[in-house]
């Protein structure tokens, strides 16, 4: 009995073989920005489906930082305030931590001075109105 052979199966595990992959983005040898398995990032950026994948990915990943960031703190925090770490998380990665007076203010349930430490920081200076909905929700406990 003959097995069906499917060319989009056969392209597939040879593209890949042949592009190899990369998770972040390179300048193929052509001098194109690509990532993945060969894909041209200058001709066909991502899809809609692929951005949305990629956005839970890292919000998930800023929830982590924003929860760790605020330790025991985070089980006593309302879902707004939990929510303003997160997005802060998000735009800061890593860096979250070096918010080290930010945190004290949080461990100490102080909000107004959380939201205060928050605004004297570079970074509010850097995000626009960002930082001043971020500290006034981070304040109030309220959107």
């Amino acid at each position: 009995k003959e097995t069906k052979v499917d060319c989009l199966d056969i392209a597939r595990t040879q593209v890949k073989k042949h592009e190899g992959l990369r998770l972040r983005m390179y300048k193929d040898s052509v001098g194109v920005w690509t990532i993945g398995y060969g894909h041209n990032l200058e001709a066909n950026g991502i899809s809609l489906a692929v951005a949305e994948q990629m956005f839970d990915e890292d919000l998930i990943t800023a929830a982590l930082i924003a929860r760790d960031f605020a330790g025991d703190a985070w089980p006593k925090l309302n879902e707004v305030r939990r929510a303003v770490l997160i997005n802060m998380a998000f735009n800061l990665g890593n860096r979250l931590k070096f918010f080290v007076q930010t945190r004290e203010a949080l461990m100490n349930h102080d909000y107004k001075l959380v939201a205060e430490r928050m605004a004297k920081s570079k970074w509010y200076s850097q995000v626009g109105n960002r930082g001043k909905e971020l500290c006034k929700q981070m304040e109030t406990g309220e959107l």
